[in-house]
């Protein structure tokens, strides 16, 4: 092989590396996630807005997990008038082989005003390995932090 075509083709690997280089976006690999923490302010119960069309799993980890933090849950279908002053409505979808949550968002409201959030996206990012577990395992360190300056269960 001539030096020319062994220079050549050490040129054209560089270009096709280069090109991949250049290509290659740092940003696209993450998970997002996103709190607006709750005011400080006394919240010892909170109403969840029950969603049917999100898996189970994800409905009974929001109860179990809210309630862990010290903030006693209720239905919100099953209160009555002014019981749920307080309440969490929540949407989900998943995706993706193996299947894991992709999206979730998480509205706490006072009444009809949201007070505070979460937003949760893993559309991106297929090569990490964090997006996969369970749902409630991604989202119970965003609600310690939505619920962190709460004062909770009436102490």
């Amino acid at each position: 092989m001539t030096l020319a075509r062994r220079l050549l083709g050490l040129l054209g690997c560089l270009t096709i590396a280069g090109c991949a280089a250049t290509s290659f976006d740092p940003s696209s690999m993450e998970v997002v996630k996103d709190v607006d923490a709750i005011e400080p302010m006394a919240l010892e119960q909170i109403c969840i807005e029950v969603n049917t069309e999100v898996k189970s799993e994800l409905t009974d980890g929001l109860f179990r997990t809210i309630g862990e933090l010290g903030i006693r849950t209720q239905s919100r279908q099953g209160a009555f008038g002014d019981e749920c002053r307080f309440w969490l409505r929540y949407q989900a979808t998943w995706g993706g082989f193996p299947e894991h949550l992709k999206t979730a968002r998480i509205d706490v409201l006072d009444n009809q005003k949201v007070i505070g959030d979460i937003r949760y996206d893993a559309t991106q990012g297929a090569s990490r390995p964090d997006r996969y577990g369970t749902a409630i395992s991604k989202l119970a360190p965003l609600l310690e932090a939505l619920f962190v300056r709460v004062k909770r269960g009436g102490g």
